[in-house]
């Protein structure tokens, strides 16, 4: 393979990997709607982000599926488990979190190591709370930060809680063979699952500009060749 190659696939791969595309649909969304009210009445709507697990064989039963494509769990399903890890130790105390692997990579012994990311109650007691939620939130459903990720009330949590959040900043691990005993919460509509998915893409791949030149392929092969 001649450097020409090499120039080649970088020239056809250019910002595929890098692309912020999905990211600025959604914020041409949320600036088309405006008002952080108005993506709150939305985003809250039932069924717009939540719905209840998706099953396989009921998804085989009525077409969704082929035989060929069992699971037992979905990219972005909402699961409680007491066997994920974070730095280390383990997180206890019926903790909820979010699975970000492929769907493909979720079956059964596929992948060893999986990540999570913990979904969180925000909590609303005092004005100072609301005032604080109130900016998180607009900040979220305008996509302008990709730290967190809004996610509605969960039907069983109290009236203090006034919206959960997927944190980015904080991966998880847990193996493969112990994610078969979590307890499926809620799979994400198929409109959530590509924002949830956008924002992994986006927060694993995002460079600036200059990234290109700091890399400065050439110049390594160059150094390479002459070693």
């Amino acid at each position: 393979m001649s450097d020409a190659d090499l120039d080649l696939l970088d020239m056809q791969l250019g910002d595929l990997p890098h692309s912020s595309e999905a990211i600025d649909v959604l914020r041409d969304f949320a600036k088309h709607l405006g008002k952080t009210k108005k993506l709150l009445s939305l985003f809250s709507r039932e069924g717009v982000v939540l719905t209840e697990p998706i099953d396989f064989e009921a998804a085989l039963a009525d077409g969704r599926c082929e035989s060929d494509d069992h699971f037992e769990f979905l990219q972005g399903d909402i699961v409680s488990t007491d066997s994920a890890y974070y730095i280390g130790q383990r997180v206890i105390n019926n903790p909820i979190f979010i699975l970000a692997n492929s769907t493909c990579d979720l079956v059964k012994d596929r992948r060893d190591g999986l990540i999570l990311y913990r979904v969180t109650p925000v909590i609303v007691k005092t004005e100072a709370h609301q005032k604080q939620a109130t900016e998180d939130l607009s900040s979220m459903l305008k996509f302008n930060s990709t730290r967190h990720l809004y996610i509605p009330r969960f039907e069983w949590q109290s009236e203090e809680v006034h919206h959960n959040i997927v944190d980015f900043t904080k991966p998880h691990t847990i193996h493969s063979r112990d994610l078969r005993n979590a307890h499926r919460i809620y799979s994400l509509t198929t409109l959530y699952w590509r924002i949830f998915s956008s924002i992994l893409r986006f927060i694993s791949s995002r460079t600036n500009p200059s990234e290109k030149k700091l890399r400065n392929t050439h110049a390594s092969l160059s150094v390479r060749k002459s070693a």
